[in-house]
Parts: structure tokens; sequence; C-alpha cells
């Protein structure tokens, strides 16, 4: 069994390591040439980052804030985390928090959450914390999707709990987008958008070969979709993205036609997609906001990030994580570190600021008023403060987070 064990960074700077760029909110995090680290999931507010340490190694929850993290030393792995820092996966439980040591154990493998942790998805169904139990949820019948399934996954759901997003898995592994919608008696009902679209046989012409859900954003209005065509060949077309609005009904698709995946979507719609395929494994960051036509590489929307196009022409690069504001962007990629007279590649993690890019400030300037009735503070090891100090503060306005220096 893992055994979780809370580190601060200033004390093993050797083990986890951070280095931020101040004018364009970028920041990179490493283990150095000893482990990779792979930021797979961050909290809607842009705090916790969840971290694969690699196979059998463990993992990591990385507090953005006070710069502390926790680290597993078990086989584990967590791509979703909520803002109280409740991982969600695989590992100790199908949900861990390493702050409290609260295990959430059962029958299932978690996707995603509600922002606080009280509806959990899987590929088991769902865990109330109403009852603590985890529930199946329906699934939809042969006759009602035109083909036969092999197993289902829940991806995601609304903040609200009314919407829960996945799909199916047909004989062929093509994935095909179903939706559970909560119903008056407090019962989820299976809805299969994917029947008379999805062709899970290969002998039709039923439009997709593949159309399944990646993630759901928190309000419960975008939902990300990663597509392939029926081409009439086996396996189909390249695989491209789209975005579904569940307030409008309209379904927007990539008219880019390249081999890219989507991952996690924000409330505004802002969705992070990376270039790559099952046989070269390369990966280069991409975003598609809803003003944009198709995804744009990273690399050309932040030039001043000089990282993402070095990250990118090593041929593994993403992100893999949006907050729910679409204001932070977690990711990974290779990076070459130097270590025992040889440069070892290993896999880092990175967090970028949007909004910091935007304004050229990573670390707010100091300040003299504070208005303490819409803001918060903490102090840098994480503890709340009923005011501010002097010296360095954490500022927590919303979902806004800065640094503020007191004088």
């Amino acid at each position: 069994m893992a055994m979780y064990r809370k580190i601060f960074l200033s004390a093993v700077t050797a083990v986890i390591s951070m280095a931020a760029l101040a004018d364009n909110g970028f920041t990179m995090y490493t283990r150095g040439a000893d482990t990779s680290l792979w930021a797979i999931g961050l909290s809607p507010d842009g705090r916790y980052m969840s971290c694969w340490l690699g196979s059998g190694v463990g993992s990591a929850l990385l507090d953005t804030y006070t710069d502390t993290y926790y680290v597993s030393e078990g086989s584990s792995e967590y791509c979703a985390v909520t803002n109280d820092g409740m991982m969600i996966g695989y590992g100790e439980g199908f949900g861990y928090n390493p702050i409290t040591g609260e295990t959430l154990s059962g029958n299932m493998l978690g996707k995603g959450a509600t922002t606080d942790g009280t509806i959990i998805v899987g590929n088991g169904g769902y865990y109330s914390a109403k009852d603590k139990k985890v529930h199946s949820l329906p699934k939809p019948s042969a006759d009602d999707l035109g083909f036969e399934f092999q197993g289902m996954v829940a991806m995601d759901i609304s903040d609200d709990g009314s919407l829960i997003a996945g799909y199916v898995e047909d004989w062929y592994l093509g994935q095909a987008m179903v939706l559970w919608h909560l119903n008056a008696n407090g019962e989820y009902e299976v809805d299969p958008v994917c029947a008379g679209h999805h062709e899970g046989e290969f002998s039709g012409d039923r439009e997709y070969y593949t159309d399944g859900v990646t993630a759901m954003s928190h309000n419960g209005r975008y939902i990300a979709i990663n597509f392939v065509d029926n081409d009439g060949t086996m396996p189909g077309g390249t695989p491209y993205v789209g975005r579904y609005d569940m307030e409008t009904g309209e379904l927007t698709k990539s008219t880019l036609k390249m081999s890219c995946s989507a991952t996690r979507i924000a409330n505004d719609g802002t969705m992070l997609v990376h270039t790559g395929d099952a046989d070269s494994q390369n990966r280069k960051a991409m975003l598609w906001t809803t003003d944009m036509d198709n995804p744009e590489y990273m690399a050309d929307l932040y030039p001043d990030v000089k990282e993402f196009a070095a990250y990118d022409a090593d041929d593994w690069n993403y992100g893999t994580c949006i907050s729910s504001d679409g204001r932070y962007i977690c990711g990974m990629a290779w990076h070459y570190i130097e270590g025992d007279g040889e440069d070892y590649a290993r896999r880092i993690s990175w967090l970028f600021d949007r909004e910091a890019y935007v304004t050229g400030i990573h670390e707010a300037a100091p300040v003299e008023v504070i208005d303490s009735s819409t803001q918060e503070f903490y102090s840098l090891d994480g503890k709340r403060l009923s005011s501010p100090q002097k010296g360095l503060n954490i500022i927590r306005q919303g979902n806004k987070v800065s640094k503020v220096i007191v004088k």
C-alpha cells in the first residue's frame, strides 16, 4: 500500500524544484535526472497539480500557492484534483487527499469530479458523498445504440450534478458519446446521443468511427470530443477534435483534419488539444478558444514562452488540464537535464498563467491598500490570515491568486 508523506519544497529542492519566469507566467517543475514528473491534473481553481512520477514510482500533489508538495511511493495515477486537494484516479483509492489523509475506496477508477468532490465519476459509475457509496449508471441497450459495446466510462460531471458525460466503447475500441441526465427522482437517465451517428460494426455508413468524450466544463455547458470519421476504411480517417455546446446545441468541429486529440475544457469553452498519433507518440501543445476556427499551437499563441517551442521541437509537449476559468494550464514535456556527466531526457511538468502572460506580471507589485472584504490572505506555509502581514503574502480573490509584498 502506498504511504504518503508531506514534504516541504524548501527542505528538499533536490527532489522537486521549480523555476518561475516572472515576465511570462510560465513555471517549470522537475525532479532532475532521477525521476520524471508528469503533470496530469489541475484543480478547478488552479491551485493543486497532480503529477505521476513514473511507472511504479508514485505520484505527487503540488500546492502551487505555498510551494508545498506531497509524495506517494506506490503505483498510482491521479488525473483530476478537487479544490481541497482530493486526487481522483487510482492508487490508494479512486480518491485520495494526502493533505487530510481521506481515502475513497471502491470498485471504480476515477476520471472526473465536481469542484468540491461530492460526486466522483469513473469507469465504475459514480461515487456520492451523501451515502459514501459507488453507484452504477444505467447502460444503453445495443438496440438503442445500433451496435454492441464492451465497456462504459463516465468521464466528467457538472458541478451541480445534473449532467454526466462519457462514452461507450465498441468491440473495435471506438468510443461513442453518451450522456446521463439527473431526473426529478434523483436518478440518472442515459441519453445515447451517439445513436445514428456512430458506426460500431465497420460495415455501415454512419458518420463516425469515434465520437468519444474526453472532458466537460465544470458548469456543464461545453463538452470536448475526439472524432474519427467513417471514410470507408478500417479503422477510419484522421482523428480530430470538436466542441459541443449543451446550451445552444451547436457542435463545432475542427476543419483541420490533422492528427490531434482533446483533453480538458474550461467553462468558457477554451479547450486543450495536442497533436500526436499512436505510432510516433509525438505531442505538441495546442489551445482552442471559442473565437478561433481551429486549434492553434501554444508556441505560436504565446511566443514569449520559449519553452513551448523548445518542447515542441523535442516532440513531446502538451497541456493536460485547465482551470475552470481558463486562466491556468498545466502540462508535461521532455526536457534535457544535465546530470552525472550526461544530459538526461526527463519528463517535466509546467504551469502556465495566461493572465500573467497578458499583463506581464507573474508576482504582483507591492501595494499599500488591500480590500479585506473581497480577498483572502494566506501566509507562505498556507495558513489563513485575518489580515495581511508585513512581507510576502498570498492573496486570493475568487479564482485569482497572487503574491503581494506588504510594507
